[in-house]
């Protein structure tokens, strides 16, 4: 590869791996809604963890991956008339308007200790929920890779000065949703 670099810092390159590959997040979610029987209250938990095991490439496979800037989006169907969510991890916010609550957990660790849960009461408008909303989620994973790439060195010709490798690579997780049950 061949490049001629601007001043400052700059992207050099960005590539997508094909779906047939078999990727495994870092991290799991797992939700529950259950309807009280003959009420219009349902009540809702979501956790998040750390995976033992993952596709991610870290160049330090002793050191527990750490998954940076986690956040859970859960749209709740329009039967939903409010919400009342709370969060042991980060904060919730919940818009009564487009009935969307976003649970912003922010880093997470093995040092963390506890896993992350978010739950809370549902008031529904009608007598039961028709449908189960889809749980998006982001994160990101700083010096880690899904494919295994690497810069091994870096060479400049015809420069005086001895480059310094500032070669970062980050993970983010695009689009990635989870069906609650």
């Amino acid at each position: 590869m061949s490049f001629v670099p601007p001043d400052g810092a700059f992207e050099l390159m960005r590539y997508r791996i094909k779906s047939k590959t078999k990727v495994t997040p870092p991290i799991y979610c797992q939700s529950q809604m259950m309807t009280e029987a003959g009420s219009d209250v349902a009540r809702c938990t979501i956790t998040v963890g750390l995976k033992h095991s993952s596709s991610i490439v870290t160049p330090n496979k002793s050191k527990s991956v750490t998954v940076e800037d986690v956040v859970v989006t859960v749209p709740f169907p329009k039967a939903i008339k409010t919400a009342t969510l709370t969060a042991n991890v980060g904060t919730v916010a919940y818009d009564e308007s487009s009935k969307v609550a976003k649970w912003t957990i922010g880093n997470m660790s093995a040092a963390l200790g506890k896993a992350p849960q978010m739950s809370g009461k549902v008031i529904l408008a009608g007598a039961r929920l028709e449908e189960s909303p889809p749980i998006g989620m982001e994160w990101k994973v700083p010096v880690s890779s899904i494919s295994g790439i690497a810069i091994a060195s870096l060479q400049l010709t015809n420069e005086q000065y001895k480059p310094y490798k500032g070669v970062r690579t980050i993970t983010r997780s695009g689009r990635f949703q989870v069906r609650m049950s």
